[in-house]
């Protein structure tokens, strides 16, 4: 089974991907440009999954051009950072697997086992 796992904005995830809160295994604080702090979510899912996320947040949606009308804000978001892994069949918890990987590659600590 193959997983896979980006950083997603925050602000993003809970206006068009609220539905996918389950899938959030991490986060990440990076400084942006005039010292603004954005929180971006680690979000893992099986390939097919992702592939649809991943299509649904590079699309616009119908409503931005009369709500963000010269703001310059985009609301499509293309991912970057895009990691994957393939379990083996072996593992007993092909998600917990998968998780420790991305967690281990993406430089987060896991709070329940205090491990990068």
């Amino acid at each position: 089974m193959k997983y896979m796992a980006a950083p997603i904005p925050r602000s993003l995830r809970q206006s068009r991907l609220a539905h996918l809160s389950a899938c959030v295994i991490g986060s990440q604080f990076l400084k942006g440009n005039g010292d603004n702090n954005l929180v971006y979510d680690i979000v893992m899912l099986p390939v097919q999954e992702f592939q649809r996320m991943r299509s649904n947040v590079g699309q616009q949606n119908a409503a931005t051009p009369q709500l963000s009308a010269g703001s310059g804000f985009s609301p499509s978001f293309i991912l970057t950072n895009i990691k994957e892994i393939t379990v083996p069949a072996d593992a007993a918890d092909p998600a917990g697997f998968a998780k420790a990987y991305f967690l281990n590659a993406y430089g987060i600590i896991d709070p329940a086992s205090g491990i990068p």
